[in-house]
């Protein structure tokens, strides 16, 4: 509804956003900041947002996530991260399955969060991820991703 993803209008993320999609650099921000900027008001946007994966994995960085353990996710906030990749799926012109095998690897989830995930994506727990994996691509810093600070962003 119209709450969903409202904090990217708070201060703590709508300016970052706003320099990195569309142009903040200038002679006060070099590209290194408005990165580094983004990446800050994305990981707030994901700890505090309970229909973002991460949000269910308590740390404060991404590489403190590696090594957490994540809690259930309760269905209503699932059913709400699957019209978000929805959303990203036709961007990216991926199917959500396609988006989910290619990111699955990454995601820290808790054993019936996937469950319930691959159910819904109607995959077989045992099928070969890696081949599927490797034959799709995204853009460099693709999904809000998290770009390595010498990435270029228009």
């Amino acid at each position: 509804g119209i709450l969903h993803d409202i904090c990217k209008f708070s201060p703590a993320e709508f300016k970052a956003y706003a320099d990195y999609y569309y142009g903040g650099r200038n002679e006060q921000h070099t590209l290194t900041e408005v990165v580094e900027r983004y990446r800050h008001a994305w990981l707030h946007h994901v700890q505090h947002n309970k229909h973002h994966w991460q949000y269910w994995v308590k740390a404060q960085t991404w590489e403190e996530a590696q090594t957490q353990e994540a809690s259930p996710m309760p269905d209503r906030y699932l059913r709400e991260m699957y019209c978000d990749w929805r959303a990203l799926s036709r961007y990216y012109q991926h199917s959500m399955r396609e988006y989910y095998m290619l990111k699955r690897q990454h995601m820290l989830l808790h054993p019936e969060t996937r469950r319930k995930i691959e159910n819904q994506l109607g995959i077989n727990p045992a099928d070969d991820f890696g081949s599927v994996a490797h034959s799709l691509s995204m853009p460099a810093g693709h999904h809000r991703g998290m770009p390595a600070s010498h990435e270029k962003v228009d």
